[in-house]
């Protein structure tokens, strides 16, 4: 037997709609598993996935790679108007760091170091 859930990413969320967790596999979007608990969802889901990748497997079919054990650059590309990149790098050179650590720092969900905290 394969040991597919490793590789997988799962995650449950609450559906008011249903008034039950369900569980969903980031590589298999149109699958799901429904559960009165989270861990009932994300087992549900875990389940049906093995099905998934051995019915793959047997048919000669490659199942999808994993998201999180990708290897990634590190470097994305973000278009956005003129006027926020302008007012990022404002932003950016009030603080006194560079435009990349202030974007990074963002989409991290932190603040970056002001010049208070490098002085």
């Amino acid at each position: 037997m394969i040991d597919a859930m490793v590789q997988y990413t799962f995650r449950a969320e609450w559906s008011p709609a249903t008034a039950e967790y369900v569980g969903m596999c980031l590589e298999f979007p149109s699958r799901y598993a429904r559960g009165p608990t989270a861990q009932e969802a994300i087992a549900g889901i875990e389940e049906a996935i093995q099905s998934e990748v051995q019915e793959m497997l047997a048919e000669d079919r490659t199942p999808p790679a994993s998201l999180t054990d990708r290897r990634y650059s590190g470097r994305f590309v973000v278009r956005t108007s003129a006027e926020l990149h302008a007012r990022l790098m404002v932003d950016a050179n009030e603080q006194g760091v560079s435009f990349n650590q202030w974007v990074v720092q963002k989409l991290a969900g932190r603040n970056p170091p002001t010049l208070n905290d490098l002085f």
